[in-house]
């Protein structure tokens, strides 16, 4: 549903909505950048964290980084896990995980 803003331009209510809900829960830095240019088109960029586990049900934490990297070139991630072995630090790092904490 579109709206219109103080200077009579058309804003996306959805996408405001959406962002204001990341920035509430995750904090100012995270949330919905748009950048667009006339004739090139738009360019949407969602900043905000996602913390998963090493062993979970039908998909692994190594699988999803690994899902997410290949799909997302813009994502920063970062390994939490309470996993001593370092298999699977070694293997987070070769998909692309930025470090192991």
């Amino acid at each position: 549903m579109d709206g219109k803003n103080r200077n009579n331009r058309t804003v996306n209510i959805g996408l405001e909505n959406v962002n204001n809900r990341i920035k509430l829960s995750c904090g100012d830095e995270y949330g919905i950048m748009k950048n667009s240019k006339a004739g090139m088109g738009t360019e949407v960029v969602i900043m905000m964290p996602l913390f998963t586990d090493i062993r979970m049900p039908g998909m692994s934490g190594l699988e999803l980084i690994n899902n997410l990297k290949d799909a997302f070139s813009l994502v920063l991630l970062i390994l939490v896990s309470g996993y001593a072995e370092f298999a699977f630090t070694q293997r987070a790092v070769a998909y692309g995980a930025f470090g192991n904490c």
